[in-house]
């Protein structure tokens, strides 16, 4: 092979580009982006549409179904979400994966903009956002005070929040908990009435004042100065002087008819720890920014605040995602380094020689150094992922040099001169590595483009393989043959390699025996091998299934929701004792709570933060098992109050994060309820779903101002005048004008005071000014009425729905979930209404569907590669008989191990597929290289199976070397990790313990029935051409 030649020739060429390839690999390194997963587009456009003051059903009909219509014929979009509101509308776009996002996410934009000339007057113009994975909060702070809240909160605001948001890589800082200053006009109802003035007077008088208007500029003498009329007031007190009124002489002022109260906003928003009230500062970082290095660089940030704070504000730390990723990346380069220690020292074991190992292991910082070149070019971090395919794959990085190595051994005990043995050895297995290493890549380059999201997510996880790979191939044909022919000296006489040869020899001899019995008897052999095969399918069913394997990450969240109307004071109130109650498990570290933080800002609703204690250092029971605890410690909840514990997802795109998802849809909002209650308790009966809940809220009670249309034209009012008095008497949300005081801007806005609007008898009884000056009472316009109303309306694909969500209990895979609602969905499911999986349950159907394509792409690449290799549609036949034999062991190891079949364990499979070939190529290319040279085929099939053993055994046990440590881990995100490093070491060994045996089998069938088939086709040419003659 000529490239091996060169490289024996030119040594110093050789070093210079082994030295490049890891200088390059090294500088790349130091640049890369630490994260947790890969940067991944998921195409969800969210369209948020506030309509202030409107009640659930008037979003749904003016504003949801609106957008709706609008955006429903986008190409591309594959789920159409909604979720209607008091006040909030809120429409999720998911497009298929492969769409262009950009283009996708400007296709609603436009559609919206179209359609905001047909909603209602008082609607905001919609907001539409793109959801980016990477602005998810990856850390937050806890800031508890004991001074006035405005102050707090300016303080948390000017101290924290503004220097956070300055750091390079931060793309947002968010504040729950905090009371902005708003000064609020608190109207008297009898002086209004008494003075003949209405809310819209005095609206209309705060909207004039104060003001600053620009008026130029002024020049006197030498000179300029700017000029405006500033009547703005310097104490908001001052307001009270303003003129409502003037009529007939009479002046009636704003004091006469409100108070001026300086204040805090209504508090809303609430974020307790571990009970204590405060302000909770969610940081969130730009997209491809370095997670650990900006969280780094915030709590040195954070430390020096500390210091600059005054005394009795406290900053605790609530979360750090930065702390997982780099626990969890760090776990993954310790096993690496474990995995490359005991794979350099299985090739030891094997050929005793210091200098052949030290010449095999060069390879290894070639591969594994040199490939963060190539992975900074594509523009990957380093993750999970890729750091997993380095860390899984670095017994397969040395595979093709212990191959080379082997051969070049052997070569040189013939007595073959150093140089000489490392020519002719390359020359003879060359084809065969590249071979292998096609096989590899033949694997992961579709893995790389599988379609799907985990596609997505696994595309740096192949591509990593496959570029490190290419560059273990180089070095085997380069640096390996040329170190070789200079470090090599005569073969080792310690006693360890001579033990090792004898053990060899005999392993060989009894080898060659066994073959021979097996090419005897093939029948046999092929039923042992098959009754093998089949004994899968029979273990498989006993498999659990899931779509990824439950992590120990040290959190999770319990989700708290009180009957619908319930005041947000109250929902403190019980969240503080749920607090208490679950704060005392031991395991718990601490809980940090949000109230009203949601996106529809929800009072009723409340999220609590669960931190576990750091499990290396301080022992405490699994993650799931204080999630069961909690469960049972939460106490009673008011009437219409429920809880759910439940993990907290690595990708939140805004829904739920239950692993089980149910969603029912239908025109008929009662049945799809009736249905949901039929397939609850089919989850009940199952035993292993928990915190069983529906989006179905109870309804809530409302008052609803129904306005008489006739009375208010012949009154010359309009409903929009009419919707607008009442929120200025009631709700005070409506900013009527702003108050501005040392640069800052505070609220103003204008309400009845509180025991003037406690009843709809004392609204209605105030006036309203109609537009010839007549005051007419409110209760001549409208009739009040008591009633019900729903909370939420959620829509589906334009039909209304019900989600019903469910948690696992410990143990139970997802897969039997959700084969035990399916078994029920005939019976259960009425005409009309449709049934459907939905989040990671429908993402585990979708997977194994894209696997299994993915699957049969990969073996049609490899038979492809490898029939275009040995220029035969046969041979690579008998090759590709290895990859069932691989099933057997990754199945059987999966069952006994008590892993799932998930994501992580059949990505796996995949990988083995090309791992087994390699063992198959090396045999029958030999075997094809010894036939070649006039030996006859069994004959050839002993001796390459004999020759071929130690390097089969030496590359498998280095691979199983190196994955051991991954499959033996335990340290953060082990639980992904782990399943796959069994499957593998699993398929490796049953495949080879088979394919020792099956291939020569195989290969013996084949071939003969080739020769038969030929011999046949011969002679009835033959006697065709006799015939032809004869005629």
């Amino acid at each position: 092979m000529q490239m091996a030649d060169f490289s024996i020739r030119r040594p110093v060429a050789i070093w210079v580009v082994t030295l490049s390839i890891i200088l390059a690999g090294l500088s790349s390194f130091f640049k890369l982006g630490v994260d947790l997963f890969p940067n991944v587009d998921i195409p969800i456009v969210a369209v948020k549409t506030l309509y202030p003051g409107a009640d659930t059903d008037i979003v749904e009909s003016r504003v949801t179904k609106i957008l709706e219509d609008a955006v429903s014929g986008i190409g591309g979009m594959k789920h159409l979400y909604s979720v209607s509101s008091d006040s909030v509308s809120i429409l999720t776009c998911e497009f298929e994966l492969g769409v262009d996002f950009d283009i996708a996410a400007q296709d609603v934009r436009d559609r919206i903009s179209e359609a905001v000339g047909q909603l209602p007057e008082g609607a905001e113009i919609p907001v539409v956002s793109k959801f980016d994975m990477d602005s998810q909060a990856i850390m937050s702070f806890f800031v508890t005070g004991n001074i006035d809240s405005v102050a707090f909160g300016d303080l948390v605001e000017k101290r924290i929040k503004d220097r956070i948001s300055g750091l390079p890589g931060v793309g947002g800082v968010n504040m729950v908990g905090r009371q902005e200053r708003q000064i609020e006009i608190l109207l008297d109802r009898g002086h209004l009435q008494a003075y003949g003035l209405s809310a819209d007077d005095v609206a209309m008088a705060l909207k004039v004042h104060p003001v600053k208007i620009p008026s130029g500029r002024l020049q006197a003498l030498d000179r300029e100065y700017g000029f405006y009329l500033d009547g703005e007031y310097d104490d908001p007190q001052a307001l009270a002087d303003i003129v409502v009124s003037d009529r007939g002489g009479r002046v009636i002022r704003l004091g006469d008819v409100a108070k001026v109260r300086d204040g805090a906003e209504e508090a809303r928003s609430f974020a307790m720890l571990n009970g204590k009230p405060g302000i909770l500062v969610e940081v969130r970082k730009q997209s491809g920014t370095n997670t650990v290095a900006l969280a780094a660089s915030v709590h040195k940030a954070m430390d020096q605040v500390r210091q600059e704070l005054p005394q009795g504000i406290e900053i605790f730390d609530a979360s750090d995602i930065s702390v997982f990723v780099k626990r969890s990346i760090d776990e993954v380069f310790f096993t690496l380094g474990i995995g490359a220690l005991l794979t350099i020292l299985t090739i030891f074991a094997f050929l005793g020689d210091g200098r052949a190992t030290f010449v095999a292991a060069l390879a290894l910082p070639a591969a594994i150094i040199g490939v963060y070149f190539p992975i900074e070019m594509a523009g990957f971090t380093l993750n999970n992922m890729t750091t997993l395919a380095l860390s899984l794959s670095v017994g397969l990085l040395i595979d093709d040099a212990i191959v080379v190595l082997e051969n070049i051994y052997r070569h040189k005990a013939m007595g073959k001169a150093p140089r000489v043995a490392a020519s002719e050895a390359v020359s003879e297995i060359g084809f065969a590595v590249i071979a292998t290493t096609a096989a590899i890549v033949a694997v992961f380059i579709p893995v790389a483009f599988m379609a799907g999201m985990v596609g997505q997510f696994f595309r740096e996880f192949g591509l990593t393989v496959a570029m490190a790979v290419g560059i273990s191939l180089l070095m085997s044909l380069t640096l390996t043959p040329m170190l070789a022919s200079r470090v090599l000296g005569d073969e080792p006489t310690n006693r360890w390699a001579k033990m090792m040869g004898k053990i060899h020899h005999t392993a060989a001899e009894r080898y060659r025996t066994l073959i021979g019995w097996a090419l005897r008897h093939r029948i046999i052999t092929m039923a042992i091998a098959g009754a093998a095969f089949m004994a899968t399918f029979a273990i498989l069913p006993m498999v659990p299934s899931e779509f990824l394997p439950p992590q120990d990450k040290g959190q999770f969240n319990v989700e708290v929701q009180l009957a619908p109307g319930t005041p947000p004071q109250e929902t403190q109130r019980v969240v503080e004792g749920v607090q208490a109650a679950i704060g005392s498990i031991h395991g718990i570290a601490y809980t940090a709570a949000s109230i009203g933080s949601d996106a529809r800002g929800q009072v009723e609703m409340a999220k609590i933060y669960v931190k576990l204690t750091d499990a290396m250092l301080e022992p405490r029971d699994s993650q799931d098992l204080i999630m069961d605890q909690v469960r049972k410690a939460i106490p009673q909840l008011p009437p219409g109050g429920k809880s759910s514990v439940m993990l907290i997802g690595d990708v939140d795109a805004g829904g739920s994060q239950a692993p089980v998802q149910y969603v029912l849809t239908g025109p008929d909002l009662d049945e799809l309820a009736a249905t949901s209650a039929k397939i609850r308790k089919v989850m009940e009966q199952s035993g292993g779903m928990v915190d069983i809940d529906t989006n179905l809220s109870d309804p809530r009670p409302e008052i609803r101002f129904v306005p008489n249309r006739l009375a208010l034209a012949d009154a010359g009012i309009g409903e929009a005048q009419l919707g607008q008095t009442l929120r200025w008497l009631n709700a005070g949300a409506d900013v009527i004008t702003q108050y501005r005081e040392k640069g800052e801007l505070a609220d103003i806005v204008m309400r009845l005071k509180p025991e003037d609007r406690r009843d709809p008898a004392q609204l209605t009884a105030m006036n309203i000014r109609t537009p010839d000056g007549r005051l007419i009472p409110i209760a001549n316009l409208v009739t009040v009425v008591h009633g019900d109303g729903p909370t939420v309306i959620n829509r589906t694909d334009r039909s209304r729905s019900i989600l019903m969500t469910a948690n696992l209990a410990p143990g139970y895979p997802l897969g039997d979930a959700i084969k035990v609602v399916k078994d029920k969905e005939k019976e259960l499911l009425p005409p009309g209404v449709q049934g459907k999986f939905a989040g990671f349950a429908e993402m585990m159907e979708e997977t194994a569907i894209n696997m299994g394509l993915t699957g049969l792409a990969i073996v049609s690449v490899i038979y492809l590669v490898l029939a275009f290799q040995f220029e035969s549609f046969l041979y690579p036949l008998t090759i590709m008989m290895s990859i069932p034999m691989a099933l057997v062991g990754a199945v059987g190891f999966i069952f006994v191990t008590g892993y799932s079949l998930n994501i992580f364990t059949m990505i796996g499979i995949m990988l083995l597929m090309g791992l087994v070939a390699k063992n198959a190529i090396l045999l029958v290319d030999y075997t094809n290289t010894l036939r070649h040279e006039g030996k006859e085929r069994n004959a050839a099939l002993i001796e390459a199976g004999a020759v071929r053993l130690r390097p089969i055994l030496m590359t498998t046990l280095a691979m199983i070397a190196g994955m051991l440590p991954i499959a033996l881990g335990a340290g953060p995100g082990a639980e992904t990790r782990a399943p796959m490093a069994v499957a593998v070491i699993g398929g490796l060994v049953t495949s080879t313990l088979l394919t020792l045996v099956v291939v020569p089998v195989v290969y013996s069938l084949i071939d003969g029935t080739k020769n038969r088939v030929g011999r046949r086709w011969n002679a009835l040419w033959q006697r065709r051409k006799t015939v032809t003659k004869e005629g």
